[in-house]
């Protein structure tokens, strides 16, 4: 477990009800911040947004996955969080070493290894990421090699292997980031038909508030396999070496971008992102339109190579 830790400024729980009053008369260091009207151009009056005003996906996305902080005057890092990292690793790799007669010997080698991270991204307990994941896979190889002593002064080496890997890259609770999971949620995307896995738009907020990230699932699988040989020859002054390899390899890949649609408020509307998020009135938003983008790469590389080493004298 390999938690990582920080500071972060959550919405109040005065802001989470349009209440930003505290910003008129805000803590030493933090500077005074005027909500305005966007219809209007003018304050909002003790600098509450009426509750009329509050947009009600907004709010249902706040109350769920944001922590709201009980201090209506802690403006800024008012909360240290704790992300925990559990990695868990299993590794395994026997080998067999066999002689065939006096001039052939072989190995065999198998390796399988299972490695999990999970991404949790906890603020406080009762507030889990929307988004908590989990990333790796068992990875799988096997390798057969040998060497063939052809004569006292001509040696034959060779190796086969082949290996498989997964890497997922998976939501772990898929319904806590989907729209139907939110109390009270009435919106669609505005290209609902890319957003095929029903996940909740991404926001991201300025004006110094800690953004919840948001993460979108993948996987791919990849696999391959690999022959090769080589030749020595000692011939008096002369060691040649030749030899080839053939590598073959396949990646499949299946992953969502961007499908559940992208909202950025940076303040420019009431004079902070979070009120501007509150009213609904964003800076930009962006969505991907393929619902899935899936690929599948298979190449091969075949190498030669001729190699002569010449010893001139006993000295070079």
């Amino acid at each position: 477990n390999t938690p990582a830790s920080s500071f972060v400024t959550w919405p109040t729980a005065a802001q989470h009800t349009g209440d930003f009053s505290a910003w008129l008369t805000p803590p030493a260091g933090l500077s005074r911040r005027t909500i305005k009207d966007p219809a209007t151009g003018q304050p909002f009056a003790g600098n509450m947004i009426p509750t009329s005003r509050l947009d009600r996906n907004a709010v249902a996305y706040l109350n769920l996955f944001y922590p709201a902080v009980s201090n209506p005057n802690a403006l800024s890092n008012n909360s240290y969080v704790t992300s925990p990292v559990i990695a868990n690793d299993n590794y395994f790799s026997p080998r067999i070493d066999f002689r065939v007669t006096d001039k052939f010997n072989m190995y065999l080698r198998a390796m399988y290894d299972k490695r999990y991270q999970t991404f949790s991204y906890l603020s406080p307990p009762d507030k889990p990421h929307p988004d908590s994941h989990t990333t790796g896979g068992p990875n799988e190889s096997v390798t057969l090699a040998g060497t063939y002593m052809v004569r006292p002064n001509v040696l034959l080496d060779f190796q086969g292997s082949f290996m498989h890997a997964d890497g997922p890259h998976q939501i772990i609770n898929p319904g806590d980031a989907s729209i139907g999971n939110i109390p009270g949620w009435s919106g669609t995307l505005l290209f609902p038909s890319a957003n095929s896995l029903g996940y909740l738009p991404s926001i991201s907020l300025s004006s110094g508030y800690t953004t919840i990230g948001r993460t979108t699932p993948s996987g791919n699988k990849w696999s391959q396999g690999n022959a090769q040989a080589n030749l020595a020859i000692q011939r008096n002054r002369h060691n040649i070496k030749f030899g080839f390899e053939e590598v073959f390899r396949i990646k499949i890949q299946a992953a969502y971008s961007n499908t559940f649609g992208a909202f950025a408020f940076d303040g420019s509307a009431t004079g902070d992102a979070l009120a501007d998020f509150l009213i609904g009135s964003a800076y930009t938003f962006t969505q991907s339109g393929k619902a899935r983008i899936d690929t599948d790469l298979r190449n091969w590389e075949p190498a030669f190579y001729v190699q002569d080493e010449i010893k001139l004298s006993r000295k070079l």
